[in-house]
């Protein structure tokens, strides 16, 4: 029976094809996209914040070699360090008061559940925290976006929604939380392109035109420059529409639980009917391994873009296999096993 990550099952049901590379092939980028790298990096610092630890550390042990990676992302990479800095720097001003009244239980947390017809599905919770204002504690997930998805179609990720099934079921979690009730799910979004820090004038200033920047680094940079927030007080208004981080808490009851624990089982049992028909059949079932284009989420982390772009065309894809691919030797950490 199939072994299941949220990161496997999330990789099948949105684009069987991108499972075929993965998970049947074994392929894997000799250099790893920068769209996951950044998002991984941005959970790594989150993660040591949590943990009480210095946030700055994993950026700056952050080791680049701009000659490993591809040439339409030089660019990006020599500037990794910066953004990730104004980004996390951003996101911890943006929640500095909320913070402040909230007491971490855990950080990134593994888990395992035990599903019917023998598969399991396992994982890692971002972040355990208890709300000590409100009560209650709640189980959150750090995702990088590039912009904030609708409040609606967060029922559909079915990954975070399994964290609260995880606190109910893995022994290991139950004893953590103890007798303190989960409340449900948190969506930690945090856009990757960094709020801007205003411009300072020649007379020293800041500028009130409009900025692609947040409310906590404006006003952050006008005391920086000794000046009286009161001053800039109608930059409030014009900047209440520029989100860069959302936390969005979703209660989790019965009957959400039952349909997506019964989704996973189905896409588990896919896995292993996927699985036995490439044993059998080989190359030749590769049309059951269909496609699901969304451009939006192809160009943004797929690791197999070119390589499927690459076959569409009607090109070889030989060059492309192996310049830019290579046999994965191990497996990603949510796919290890969970103790």
């Amino acid at each position: 029976m199939a072994r299941g990550s949220a990161s496997k099952v999330g990789r099948i049901r949105r684009c069987r094809h991108a499972f075929y590379y993965s998970d049947i092939l074994n392929l894997q980028r000799t250099a790893q996209a920068i769209a996951p790298r950044r998002g991984n990096l941005i959970h790594d610092c989150l993660q040591t914040h949590y943990s009480g630890g210095d946030w700055t550390k994993p950026i700056m042990n952050l080791k680049l070699d701009l000659d490993k990676v591809f040439d339409e992302e030089r660019e990006e990479w020599a500037s990794l360090p910066q953004e990730l800095y104004r980004v996390v720097r951003g996101y911890l001003l943006a929640y500095k008061t909320i913070d402040a009244n909230i007491r971490t239980i855990a950080t990134e947390v593994p888990f395992i559940i035990n599903l019917p017809g023998g598969h399991t599905y396992t994982g890692y919770i971002d972040w355990i925290y208890e709300d000590l204002t409100t009560g209650g504690v709640w189980v959150a997930d750090h995702k990088t976006v590039k912009t904030l998805p609708k409040e609606t179609d967060l029922y559909m990720d079915l990954q975070t929604l399994m964290y609260y099934v995880a606190t109910q079921e893995d022994n290991v979690l139950k004893a953590l939380i103890g007798e303190k009730q989960v409340m449900g799910v948190v969506f930690n979004h945090i856009r990757t392109k960094a709020p801007r820090e205003p411009q300072v004038l020649k007379n020293g200033g800041i500028s009130k035109a409009a900025c692609d920047t947040d409310i906590a680094t404006y006003f952050e940079t006008v005391r920086k420059n000794g000046l009286n927030p009161n001053d800039y007080a109608e930059m409030v208004d014009k900047l209440k529409g520029n989100v860069f981080f959302r936390r969005t808490r979703i209660p989790v009851n019965k009957k959400t639980i039952d349909i997506i624990k019964s989704e996973i089982k189905a896409t588990l049992n896919d896995v292993d009917e996927l699985k036995k028909l490439y044993d059998n059949f080989g190359n030749k079932c590769e049309p059951t391994f269909y496609r699901t284009p969304l451009k939006q989420r192809c160009d943004w982390d797929c690791e197999f873009r070119d390589l499927c772009y690459a076959e569409l065309a009607g090109m070889s894809t030989d060059s492309i296999l192996a310049e830019r691919y290579e046999q994965r030797t191990t497996r990603e950490m949510e796919e290890q096993n969970v103790e």
